[in-house]
């Protein structure tokens, strides 16, 4: 059976940002039970095995416990700490052959996904702060939807819709730099800004 691709950025929602932005916290216990849930919420669909990327707080780890109907496979052994970590990862759940990934992150996490994986299957679970592109939505809910497109139960393209991805391109004297953004792009000429 196809895997279940599963993507958390354990740093989500931890920026200084929520100090002043009366942004909702999103602590690491709250990150396991959302692991749990998707889990669970795939497996009733018939999940039985998730890839997922490794990070300092074995968030996966400690949320499947010592189950032993689910089969777990971490990706990522060497860990940057930042968006790096997430881009590698996206492309590792594409090669692992995963038909859907459920990420927890925020804005930023999920743009990162989009540069490893430009056409990825995403359910993105917000837990960054203030987030415009991921959704509020029961976890179980979000895993089972996943795992009803992993297990084929329901054809993805007849339920997925294309997220808006913005492609930027910066001319720097001979250099070409490029990027995307998944809300909107902004080009400000203001050295302080």
């Amino acid at each position: 059976m196809l895997p279940l691709g599963l993507l958390v950025n354990p740093r989500s929602g931890k920026d200084v940002r929520r100090v002043v932005a009366a942004a909702a916290t999103s602590t690491l216990e709250d990150k396991i039970s959302i692991i749990r849930r998707v889990i669970q919420g795939a497996q009733t669909a018939g999940v039985t095995n998730v890839v997922t990327n490794r990070e300092p707080h074995r968030l996966v780890e400690r949320a499947v416990g010592n189950r032993s109907d689910i089969e777990v496979e971490y990706l990522g052994a060497d860990l940057a700490g930042n968006e790096t970590d997430s881009i590698v990862v996206a492309g590792g759940l594409r090669d692992a052959g995963c038909p859907a990934v459920v990420v927890l992150g925020g804005d930023g996490t999920n743009r990162a996904v989009a540069l490893g994986w430009p056409d990825v299957p995403v359910v993105p679970l917000s837990t960054g702060t203030n987030n415009a592109f991921p959704y509020y939505v029961e976890p179980t809910v979000a895993g089972a939807a996943a795992g009803l497109i992993v297990t084929e139960s329901i054809d993805r393209d007849s339920v997925a819709t294309r997220a808006k991805v913005v492609r930027i391109e910066h001319r720097t004297g001979g250099a070409i730099e490029r990027d995307v953004a998944l809300i909107d792009a902004v080009a400000v000429d203001d050295p302080y800004v």
